[in-house]
């Protein structure tokens, strides 16, 4: 709840968007539903074996002929589920546009603010800031935010349909919903256990390994003349390449974990299939074992996909966490307060003295100035000396 909170306050978006879009994955996945019920009349139809009123497939088709939909052959119900995908169609790519709107939306509107954020910041917050740090949060960390805001989304649609189809399935075979329940319990169960953990690790030495890139980056750029004057080229390429591998295993070990848990769950899912057809044939007539047969693998087909997003969009949560706690803590830091009631008294302002009484100011745990005072006047010429790391530059930005 605490990391949805921080989503939330990230996306400082219109609520009426995730409505509209909670309100589109409902009927896209009601059309999903009745499409793969329909399925399982047209193949009684094919088949010749009737369809029996007290069997679930038997409902569901006699409740469309009682709204008055005329369909008395394998022909007319064929056409009416096209009719019913067609539908469907329309609500998913409806939805998608929306999802990829908003997640563009965002990310632009997230940049903004960190770059408002920075640029209006207090000075003691500023000179504490890594401009590394600021380019990660900016570039990197964004996109992974952008990216976990598309996956969560998507996730969501997701979740109403498999809600929709498991529903489905249980008025179908209690028995087989139970076994199928079961299944994706074990799942969730064993990826929490064993990957949700070392993933969130992942996410965060990953985060910090683009940033220290980053850092040998600008320094490399801004002491070029003196890394070329000492012959320093090499020592800083071997930093970044050491950083860059370590990097990229991060990224091989994440995506092959991502990778494993797809399989494993395929491989799960189609020996619990198996087994479920063996029970289905065992437990129905021949007719009616295909009917309701055909249901489960279509719905199987459409559900083995839905898990593994699932799974892999939780997955990609526990990637982003460190990312999210970044973004949250950047975007919160402390904007210092102008007064700005007349810009034209600004604009008009004239020098006349300053005063300064027993300043002291610390960088870090490091004590720069200690009880400087002093008194400049208009046209006075003031010469500020001492060593390297005595606090001149310091007391010019406090001064400015």
């Amino acid at each position: 709840m605490n990391y949805l909170n921080k989503i939330f306050f990230l996306v400082n978006e219109k609520k009426i968007i995730i409505l509209s879009l909670i309100f589109l994955f409902f009927f896209s996945s009601i059309f999903e539903v009745l499409g793969i019920g329909l399925i399982g009349s047209l193949i009684a139809f094919l088949n010749d074996s009737g369809i029996e009123n007290e069997t679930f497939v038997g409902k569901f088709f006699y409740f469309f002929t009682e709204l008055g939909f005329n369909i008395s052959s394998p022909s007319s119900l064929a056409v009416f589920i096209i009719c019913v995908l067609i539908v469907r169609l329309f609500f998913q790519l409806i939805s998608n546009y929306i999802i990829l709107s908003f997640t563009n939306n965002t990310s632009k509107n997230l940049r903004k603010k960190l770059i408002s954020t920075y640029l209006n910041l207090n000075y003691l917050d500023f000179v504490n800031k890594d401009s590394s740090s600021s380019y990660n949060e900016l570039t990197s960390l964004t996109d992974q935010f952008t990216n976990l805001l598309l996956v969560s989304l998507k996730l969501a649609s997701d979740l109403i349909l498999l809600i929709f189809i498991i529903s489905m399935l249980l008025l179908v075979n209690i028995k087989i919903f139970f076994i199928l329940f079961l299944l994706f319990l074990f799942l969730f169960s064993m990826n929490k256990i064993f990957f949700s953990k070392k993933i969130a690790n992942l996410g965060f030495e990953s985060n910090k390994l683009t940033e220290k890139i980053f850092k040998y980056f600008k320094d490399g750029l801004s002491g070029f003349k003196q890394i070329r004057v000492v012959n320093k080229t090499n020592f800083i390429l071997e930093k970044i390449s050491h950083s860059l591998k370590q990097h990229a295993q991060i990224l091989i070990k994440y995506n092959f974990f991502l990778v494993f848990i797809r399989y494993f769950i395929e491989l799960t899912i189609a020996i619990i299939l198996i087994i479920s057809a063996i029970l289905i044939y065992r437990i129905y007539d021949e007719a009616n074992a295909l009917i309701v047969l055909s249901v489960f693998a279509i719905s199987a087909i459409r559900i083995l996909p839905i898990v593994t997003n699932l799974i892999n969009s939780f997955n990609v949560l526990f990637y982003s966490k460190n990312a999210i706690d970044r973004l949250t803590t950047a975007i919160k830091l402390k904007k210092e307060t102008i007064f700005t009631e007349n810009r034209n008294e600004i604009q008009d302002f004239q020098f006349k003295s300053l005063q300064i009484k027993n300043l002291n100011f610390s960088y870090k745990d490091k004590k720069v100035l200690k009880n400087v005072s002093l008194d400049i006047y208009t046209k006075d010429l003031v010469l500020i000396t001492g060593p390297s790391g005595s606090g001149k530059t310091t007391l010019l930005d406090i001064i400015s």
